[in-house]
């Protein structure tokens, strides 16, 4: 991970932590101007609504070149998805680059985000001379796939993306279809974006059909008519068969949260779904799902 364009502090500390279910912290501090150290965290759920543990490693020359992680867990009281901008933490406990410390993440008004236990197992001057600084808080991006899998009787798939949106403060690096020259009849949609779900995103998918739950379907789990998506978008679905005949559908797909899982709806004016919303026709073709990010497509 590179910290260019990362600023260096003296005495103090500013990394940024990106927040959802799975986040990475990145930063570059210098040490009294002797040491300059790079500072990597990961965080993840054990389970959701549970623990969640954080992985930090330093990497940097102090007095000596020194590399080493230290793992923590402990209880987030705060989701840090939700707060962005200036955070604070503390370390206590941390005498030496070996032994307990607790590390605590609060907001500017001084409420807890997160208390992680943990020893520093070496983890060098960066947290022996620090102990106090501050944090801020942005979103993760995350490869985001779902694929439309076609039978052999399909020639080709193919997607043209026509509009999004995502939940605000998100990031989002684009909406890229990739149709495979090997099996052209399978389509992998890979969505770079933040995972937050909001009501807004579930109004953009459910308005394309004016809520119409007979032209939805979705995925493992959930409601037909979702509450909250991380984010959706539209788009124009072509499918070719026989002689190079090609049929073209206007789709929107999103992607919500059920379980552990993130599962992904799917919408269209021309899609006649079952009643249990798990499989459908769309003009000449019957789509299934399989798992939590597959629709199989295949001829009536």
């Amino acid at each position: 991970m590179s910290n260019n364009n990362i600023p260096l502090y003296n005495h103090t500390r500013k990394e940024t932590i990106k927040g959802d279910n799975f986040g990475v912290a990145v930063g570059a501090l210098e040490i009294g101007g002797a040491g300059v150290y790079e500072l990597v965290g990961g965080f993840w759920d054990e389970s959701l609504g549970g623990k969640r543990k954080v992985c930090l490693s330093s990497l940097g020359v102090g007095d000596v070149i020194d590399a080493a992680v230290s793992e923590m867990e402990g209880t987030f009281q705060l989701d840090p998805s939700d707060h962005f901008g200036s955070c604070r933490y503390t370390l206590e406990a941390a005498q030496g680059e070996d032994g307990p410390m607790i590390l605590t993440i609060k907001t500017r008004k001084g409420e807890k985000i997160a208390e992680l236990k943990g020893d520093s197992e070496g983890f060098g001057e960066a947290f022996c001379e620090n102990k106090k600084g501050h944090l801020y808080v942005s979103p993760s991006e995350h490869q985001n796939i779902v694929v439309i899998e076609g039978d052999s009787s399909l020639k080709s798939l193919k997607f043209e993306l026509d509009d999004h949106k995502v939940t605000k403060n998100q990031p989002f690096d684009g909406i890229h279809a990739e149709d495979n020259a090997d099996n052209p009849n399978t389509l992998k949609i890979d969505v770079k974006a933040g995972r937050k779900g909001s009501s807004s995103c579930a109004g953009f998918y459910k308005d394309f059909v004016d809520g119409k739950t007979n032209n939805m379907m979705h995925t493992r789990g959930g409601n037909v008519k979702p509450d909250k998506l991380n984010f959706a978008f539209t788009g124009v679905l072509s499918i070719e068969y026989g002689n190079g005949v090609v049929n073209s559908y206007n789709i929107c797909l999103g992607q919500g949260h059920h379980g552990t899982e993130n599962n992904w709806h799917f919408a269209s004016e021309d899609l006649e779904s079952a009643k249990n919303h798990k499989s459908g026709d769309l003009g000449d073709f019957h789509i299934s799902c399989d798992g939590s990010y597959t629709f199989k497509v295949k001829r009536k």
